[in-house]
């Protein structure tokens, strides 16, 4: 059995259906952070929500063309003030 280090990476091919879990403290402010970073067509709905309902997240699936679109989307989700964890 090998141990997942940071050398391994996923072989993908493209375009596919991406999944993104996104997790934050209000479904309204999360809606509103995927508007404004997603371009095109897309389902998003709830997931999870934490026992306290402090936290909660959602599920935002789209097509992605190429590995720089998928990291792109992740990497400026995560920058958005709404959202405390992209994964």
């Amino acid at each position: 059995m090998r141990a997942f280090d940071s050398d391994d990476v996923p072989e993908i091919d493209y375009p596919c259906q991406w999944t993104y879990k996104i997790l934050g403290s209000a479904e309204a402010d999360l809606r509103n952070a995927v508007r404004e970073v997603v371009t095109g067509e897309y389902i998003l709905q709830p997931s999870n929500t934490s026992k306290t309902g402090k936290y909660m997240s959602l599920e935002l699936v789209l097509t992605v063309h190429t590995d720089d679109e998928r990291r792109g989307i992740g990497q400026r989700l995560h920058a958005h003030a709404a959202v405390l964890y992209v994964f």
